[in-house]
C-alpha cells in the first residue's frame, strides 16, 4: 500500500505545470502572453491527496485534487476539485475457473472547475468505466475492453444540450 500527501504554492503568471515547464489551464491566459505587472498574475494554492494497495488479486487506486487559483488583475477567484478512484480484482482467487489473465475493472472520476462566464456556476465532468483486462504478458501485453459513461455538466450550454456520451473501447498495449 501507499499513501501521498502533496501541497504547493506560487505567485506567477503559470497555472498549470507538466514535464514541459510552465502552462495554462484551458481559460486561463498563455504565461507567454502576459508581460510587465502580469507576471505575477495568478496566486496558487494547491494540495493533493492519493492511495493505492494491492493484495492477492486486488488493486485499489485513487488521487484527489484541490486548486485555488486568485487572479490578481480581475479579483477574481477559481476553485477546483477533481478525483478519482479505480479498483480491479482477479476473481481467479475465488473462482478456479476464471482465467487467472483475466481483470475485471472498475473507474469513476470527476472533474468540478469554475465557469469562467458565471463564476456561480460549476462545469462538472464525470466518468463511470467498467472494463476487463486480458494480460498476456503482464503489463507489456494486454487487451483492454471497456464501457465508459461520459457526462458534462456545462452552464454555458444551450439547456438540454449537456454532453453525454456512451463509449466503447477495446485497446491492445504491446511494449517492450
Amino acid at each position: 500500500g501507499s499513501l501521498s500527501i502533496a501541497t504547493a504554492q506560487n505567485t506567477g503568471n503559470c497555472t498549470r505545470w507538466s514535464s514541459s515547464g510552465c502552462g495554462n489551464l484551458d481559460g486561463f491566459l498563455n504565461p507567454r502572453n502576459l508581460q510587465g505587472d502580469e507576471t505575477d498574475r495568478y496566486d496558487i494554492r494547491q494540495w493533493q491527496q492519493g492511495s493505492a494497495f494491492k493484495y492477492r488479486g486486488f488493486s485499489y487506486q485513487q488521487e484527489y485534487h484541490r486548486k485555488f487559483i486568485d487572479d490578481n488583475k480581475t479579483g477574481n477567484s477559481y476553485d477546483m476539485t477533481g478525483a478519482y478512484v479505480q479498483a480491479g480484482y482477479f476473481f481467479h482467487n475465488l473462482i478456479p475457473a476464471v482465467p487467472k489473465e483475466l481483470e475485471l475493472a472498475a473507474r469513476y472520476a470527476y472533474v468540478k472547475e469554475p465557469n469562467r462566464n458565471n463564476l456561480n456556476d460549476d462545469n462538472k465532468r464525470r466518468e463511470f468505466t467498467v472494463g476487463a483486462n486480458w494480460f498476456m504478458a503482464g503489463h507489456n501485453n494486454k487487451i483492454t475492453v471497456d464501457y465508459s459513461r461520459l457526462s458534462i455538466d456545462d452552464p454555458d450550454r444551450v439547456a438540454g444540450q449537456d454532453e453525454d456520451e456512451d463509449r466503447f473501447r477495446v485497446q491492445w498495449d504491446i511494449s517492450w
